[in-house]
């Protein structure tokens, strides 16, 4: 799915697009990454797009903090409207069995 973060670049020999890139993941809970801006992106850009990218992930919305220069940090909020921060949560499934977990994206870091 396509969120507008990313700049088609165009070569003689075709088309590529640059994308920011995930430089590290943390698994949660709560989920977060640190992503590596493109030159020029700031984090209002992912800000701007975060309804869009958590559609894309599968989550109901995204916090984004700005980080030292052409760094963001972006933490997915859990169904319960709540990041998990500070809250004694241990991220443990409550409730019902395997079938009835919620759905989980999977996030691909390169």
């Amino acid at each position: 799915m396509h969120v507008g973060l990313g700049l088609t670049i165009y070569t003689p020999s075709g088309h590529t697009v640059s994308v920011p890139r995930i430089a590290r993941a943390d698994f949660g809970p709560p989920v977060s990454f640190t992503v590596r801006m493109r030159p020029g992106q700031r984090a209002a850009d992912i800000t701007a797009v975060a309804p869009r990218l958590a559609c894309a992930l599968g989550v109901p919305g995204l916090e984004v903090t700005d980080r030292e220069a052409g760094w963001v940090h972006v933490v997915m909020v859990d169904p319960q409207g709540d990041s998990g921060h500070g809250n004694g949560d241990d991220g443990a499934f409550q409730g019902g069995n395997a079938d009835t977990r919620p759905s989980i994206r999977e996030l691909r870091v390169a």
